[in-house]
């Protein structure tokens, strides 16, 4: 499963998970969760702007 979700949401950021820790880093998640990145961002715009543009076609054609 983790392989999944690093292929999925995956951004490979490494100004965000760098090597140089005084720990070990393969226990980081971070560019495992869907969090890490745009794609969630993104995702609420669109679905904003579906709302929006649904609600005004229906405006539209209840006018008509």
């Amino acid at each position: 499963m983790p392989d999944i979700m690093q292929a999925c949401n995956g951004m490979s950021a490494e100004y965000l998970f760098q090597k140089d820790k005084q720990y070990d880093t393969s226990y980081d998640t971070g560019d495992k969760a869907i969090q890490c990145g745009r794609r969630n961002d993104i995702f609420k715009l669109w679905l904003m702007w579906r709302a929006k543009v649904s609600h005004r076609t229906n405006e539209r054609l209840s006018v008509t």
